[in-house]
């Protein structure tokens, strides 16, 4: 329960590719600290409370997505809507990165594209969404889980490793904290991998 705690928890980085694209897209770069600081901080609160006020209200029993508790009604569908319309208009912009790097490993940079080399590209991407769409079908039977694995296998590094490296590489202060946290990031990933991935087995 705890290490796909961990695993939800570091799930929480998907978006952190988004960040330096949006300081450099920024007309005033010297106020992302202060708008970046508030957004975390409302984020995390509404996460928390939302978790928090989902056990208060079903207990133990409660769903692992809690519109599913609620009671068919206008006002739950108008929230589950509302929901599913989030998850379609994000779903491009959190693509965006991920795409363009494995595009750069497919097709060359170009400054003037043919139509045959849009249409292939248009194709990859609509290949990529096909493999996400039928990645997300077989996690669903295990939300928790499978939420959690993404959070292991992509988060974790993300939280651990890749900063502590990094900071080992460039900065050559404190490098054994900077090991002692990539090795806590890489011990972290494969129990959590391994314990999502053991609840995906048939019993």
């Amino acid at each position: 329960e705890l290490l796909v705690c961990l695993g939800q928890a570091c799930f929480m980085f998907e978006g952190i590719g988004l960040i330096l694209p949006t300081f450099d897209a920024s007309k005033k770069p010297e106020d992302f600290p202060w708008i970046y600081t508030i957004t975390m901080t409302a984020t995390l609160s509404l996460v928390c409370c939302i978790g928090l006020f989902g056990y208060m209200a079903f207990g133990q029993g409660v769903q692992n997505l809690v519109l599913l508790d609620f009671q068919p009604g206008v006002l739950v569908f108008g929230v589950r809507l509302a929901f599913m319309l989030q998850v379609l208009c994000s779903f491009p912009l959190q693509m965006l990165p991920a795409s363009r790097l494995i595009e750069g490993l497919f097709f060359e940079r170009i400054s003037d594209p043919p139509m045959a080399r849009k249409l292939a590209k248009t194709g990859f991407r609509f290949l990529l969404v096909i493999c996400f769409a039928a990645i997300a079908y077989l996690g669903a039977s295990h939300l928790d889980n499978f939420v959690s694995l993404i959070g292991a296998l992509c988060g974790m590094p993300l939280a651990f490793i890749f900063p502590a490296a990094a900071h080992y590489i460039l900065i050559k202060e404190q490098q054994w904290l900077d090991l002692l946290l990539m090795a806590i990031g890489a011990v972290l990933t494969v129990l959590v991998t391994a314990v999502n991935l053991v609840a995906f087995i048939p019993k």
